[in-house]
């Protein structure tokens, strides 16, 4: 789904939003919800309806059981969320039926299940673990699984929290409403400008590898890099915004993640809500770091194995979760006393770990692993920075003369994004308002140069 379709949504709901009681309007809410999702697939939305419904009924079973029974309900809710993600997986590890072809060739992975699926999952271990208690009202429960604006690509925000908001919310605050009208532009200048622009020429270099030179595959490496950040962290501020003018205070998703000094640092800023996830319901649960060294690397690697799979549905991914495994294994955070050495080294780590992570999303962003390894190799076989070999690595922006004007545009918009994060990170507030000049250029930006037919969400797709 489009950006402009999910404002034009959003904008007409608020009108409708505003104008109910404010006793009606987590009804409401659940009822705008219901019809954004109607508008995708009917099918999913009664898979959707029958999650919801079937884990909130559940919850109650769980709370009240004892000893074995109490672990076999919460088993049966679990396996029930990861079996249905793993079998619409199943179609990227090909498995040949009689004629040759995927006898899963029709399945799709059902618009936010991997979104949702995870909130539901949180809910009923958190209501195993006794750490609240269950949700009386279904229709408050509707809303925090599936809250329209979180549901096409996150964030994946907790029931708990998403429902003390709800219940705090729900009001018109001015300040809330500006902060969250900035935010959306923030995002829309991310995604319209930077993401959009960007994807022909990774989708030319990634397509052919074999066809451009060496520079060429480090450039879309790197713009792939940052068209993902810019993507996703776009979507999760137009979708923050979005709560925000309704009254629904939300959790950041991504805080500077290519400042971070190492990559342990790093997953703390990336997709900080998955992040999160995988460390409270995964990692922990494995043991954490409570049992040695080796037992702590051991679930490492399998947590990040778990997130290769979760992400996409071919080997590729499991190599990219595993190469994250193995970096957070061999990550050291310990940092010089020095202030001057520590400056540097800041520099350096900051420099090697966007490094690492760029290296890992080629297996992100390539169709097989095949291609991701014909790719990195590639990227190593006679660099050079002749002057052909400079148009031929600029060219595939317009396939004419025009790729330098197009180039220089979107590295000036590159750069000052990056700077005006990196400034933004300087003030260590949790939360910054970016300001009217920030927020009227990237308006003027996305009128002069942002890109409306873009393609939707990467992130929509996992």
């Amino acid at each position: 789904m489009s950006v402009l379709k999910i404002l034009l949504f959003s904008i007409i709901g608020l009108a409708g939003f505003y104008y109910v009681p404010q006793r009606y309007r987590k009804s409401f809410l659940a009822l705008l919800s219901t019809i954004f999702y109607l508008q995708y697939s009917v099918k999913m939305y009664i898979l959707a309806l029958v999650c919801i419904s079937g884990s909130w009924g559940l919850s109650f079973v769980i709370e009240r059981a004892k000893g074995r029974c109490k672990n076999f309900f919460l088993f049966v809710g679990v396996v029930g969320i990861v079996g249905i993600l793993i079998f619409c997986k199943i179609p990227g590890y090909y498995m040949p039926g009689e004629n040759g072809d995927s006898i899963w060739a029709n399945v799709v992975i059902p618009l936010g299940f991997s979104y949702y699926g995870l909130k539901i999952i949180s809910y009923l271990v958190d209501i195993y673990m006794g750490r609240y208690g269950v949700v009386i009202n279904f229709v408050s429960y509707y809303n925090c699984i599936l809250f329209f604006p979180q549901i096409v690509s996150g964030p994946i925000e907790r029931v708990d929290v998403m429902l003390r908001s709800m219940d705090q919310g729900m009001s018109f605050d001015e300040k809330m409403f500006g902060y969250g009208y900035e935010r959306i532009i923030t995002g829309m200048f991310k995604k319209m400008i930077i993401s959009n622009r960007l994807n022909g020429y990774i989708e030319a270099v990634f397509s052919h590898p074999e066809s451009y030179p060496a520079l060429a595959l480090w450039m879309g490496a790197f713009f792939f890099t940052i068209q993902l950040y810019c993507d996703f962290s776009g979507y999760s501020d137009i979708a923050i915004g979005i709560a925000y003018m309704y009254g629904v205070d939300t959790t950041e998703n991504f805080k500077f993640p290519f400042l971070a000094h190492n990559i342990a640092e790093f997953w703390e800023r990336w997709h900080i809500s998955l992040s999160s996830w995988l460390r409270d319901y995964v990692y922990i649960p494995l043991g954490g770091n409570r049992r040695g060294k080796l037992r702590k690397n051991i679930n490492l690697m399998l947590t990040f194995w778990v997130s290769g799979l979760w992400h996409g549905n071919g080997i590729h991914y499991i190599v990219w979760g595993g190469w994250h495994g193995i970096l957070r294994v061999l990550c050291h955070s310990k940092q010089s006393t020095n202030k001057q050495h520590a400056r540097i080294w800041n520099i350096v780590n900051s420099m090697f770990t966007f490094l690492g992570v760029m290296f890992g999303f080629v297996f992100f962003r390539a169709s097989s692993l095949e291609i991701s390894f014909i790719y990195i190799k590639r990227m190593f076989s006679n660099l050079s920075f002749s002057l052909s070999d400079i148009i031929e690595s600029i060219l595939p922006f317009t396939m004419d003369y025009t790729c330098v004007a197009y180039f220089i545009v979107i590295c000036f918009f590159i750069i000052v994004l990056g700077i005006k994060e990196f400034m933004e990170a300087k003030k260590n507030e949790k939360r910054v308002a970016f300001g009217k000049k920030w927020t009227f250029f990237c308006a003027v930006s996305i009128i002069l140069f942002g890109m409306f037919g873009g393609k939707s969400f990467v992130y929509a797709q996992f």
